[in-house]
């Protein structure tokens, strides 16, 4: 064979290559996505924790909002801190629906000022089935 001919041979031999290795890794047996027998792709718990951490930042989010707003639906200043106790119940109710949690009014502790309130919470847990997320959400409102 002459070295004119041996390049495309090199080329068409390292698709085949190619594509044979990512035939042997997307259609094996079963729904198995690895060799091994494991029953998930290469960084898909990776994904789940990620997915984990965005579901946990969407909580706390909410979690602001809820407090922003309820300052904001307070009528009566004189009653500030049983009106924004109880809009913020609500919400907590709210998210609880919204984001399959168990939040209860009594795992915040709230202190109040003059110009704000600071909000801190027990630790809310996301369980998965191989690792256990926590975050402990505190943040503050401004009173208006």
């Amino acid at each position: 064979m002459n070295k004119k001919g041996s390049a495309p041979m090199l080329i068409g031999c390292s698709i085949v290559f190619i594509i044979a290795i990512f035939l042997f890794y997307t259609s094996t047996d079963e729904g198995d996505k690895t060799p091994g027998n494991n029953k998930f792709t290469i960084g898909e718990e990776q994904f789940k924790v990620i997915e984990t951490y965005q579901d946990a930042e969407e909580v706390i989010n909410f979690l602001k909002l809820s407090a922003i707003l309820s300052e904001k639906k307070v009528i009566d200043k004189g009653n500030f801190v049983n009106e924004f106790e109880s809009n913020f119940n609500s919400y907590i109710e709210t998210c609880n629906q919204v984001y399959n949690l168990t939040l209860e009014p009594d795992d915040f502790n709230m202190k109040y000022s003059q110009t704000e309130v600071l909000i801190t919470s027990e630790p809310i847990i996301f369980e998965e089935d191989t690792y256990v997320y926590e975050i402990s959400p505190s943040f503050k409102v401004n009173i208006e």
